[in-house]
């Protein structure tokens, strides 16, 4: 038998903005999908999960064919598994059949790179079962080649940070960069929602195009914003990491991508002591992210009032074997 994880991420600075140009910065969180595969005497694919909305289902594939038992139904996380087997296909054609049991600790949908864990450690799961030695690099990849098939249009940071771990420095036309870490207890907060990226994508297109003179500086901003917050990263500052993220937080709400939901869950943060609260990822519904060093009273204030918060950590380590 044969397991590892992957990390979900978060973004600390430039959601948005990175679609413009500017920089963004992503970070690992220790909160995982684990993918264990274990080879079979015959040639069938089964994939079983009961984190990603299949609960009790079997799945079936045979020469590329996929068969969902029992019933016909779309079920989106299981595009990343099956594209990401066509990928090992590629590489290695003789594929043994194999049953694949998938674990998450992240809520799908909730923009925190869940499908970029599950590609991530099934390719490394399965490379690992056919004897492959794929490189760290090699792997992200071939994850990035799997979430463009499935989303059409995707960036390659969610899965350079879940195979790399730590922080990730994203810069158009630059080659994704892997820094540091940040030490400082981290919550996160849902409020039960995905958020539509490719929607939100296109309504902040929309609103910079009808007001150009106003939405650009806003959008300029944010990516100062990234890049003092780097600098602020690398001293341990983490004072001003909150309150950068808080001005973040705000320039992002001006581009119409907050909710009701992600601003009181932001605001319930800071009011029980966290030095920084934003939303993270496309916004829309989603999470927002909190730093401070009493996490256990803030993720407890942000369950009080109702929606879901739990406590983790930037990790430094990537894709891992458990």
């Amino acid at each position: 038998m044969i397991k590892f994880s992957a990390p979900g991420k978060v973004y600390l600075f430039g959601e948005h903005a990175v679609v413009y140009g500017e920089p963004a910065l992503a970070c690992a969180i220790d909160e995982r999908v684990f993918v264990t595969v274990e080879e079979r005497s015959d040639n069938v694919i089964k994939v079983f999960s009961n984190d990603l909305f299949f609960k009790d289902v079997t799945v079936e594939l045979i020469n590329d064919e996929t068969r969902l038992i029992p019933g016909e139904r779309t079920l989106k996380p299981l595009e990343y598994v099956f594209e990401s087997i066509k990928e090992i296909k590629s590489i290695e054609k003789d594929i043994p059949g194999f049953e694949m049991n998938i674990e998450s600790q992240l809520p799908y949908g909730g923009g925190l790179g869940s499908s970029a864990a599950v590609t991530v450690a099934s390719i490394k799961s399965l490379s690992e079962l056919l004897g492959l030695e794929l490189t760290k690099d090699e792997i992200a990849e071939t994850a990035y080649r799997v979430e463009k098939k499935v989303q059409k249009r995707a960036s390659p940071c969610d899965t350079f940070t879940s195979t790399m771990g730590g922080l990730t420095w994203v810069e158009t036309g630059e080659e994704l960069e892997k820094k540091g870490s940040l030490e400082i207890p981290v919550v996160i907060g849902f409020t039960g929602q995905p958020g539509p990226t490719g929607v939100l994508v296109e309504q902040v297109s929309r609103l910079k195009e009808s007001f150009p003179e106003i939405i650009e500086p806003v959008i300029t901003s944010i990516g100062k914003i990234t890049k003092q917050g780097l600098q602020s990263v690398n001293k341990n500052d983490y004072d001003a990491v909150g309150r950068l993220m808080n001005v973040n937080h705000g320039l992002l709400d001006s581009l119409g991508v907050g909710t009701q939901k992600l601003n009181e869950i932001v605001y319930i943060a800071r009011e029980a002591g966290a030095s920084g609260a934003k939303i993270t990822g496309a916004g829309g519904g989603g999470c927002i992210l909190a730093i401070g060093n009493n996490s256990q009273k803030i993720k407890s204030s942000i369950k009080s009032n109702g929606y879901e918060a739990f406590e983790t950590k930037i990790t430094r380590t990537g894709v891992r074997e458990e």
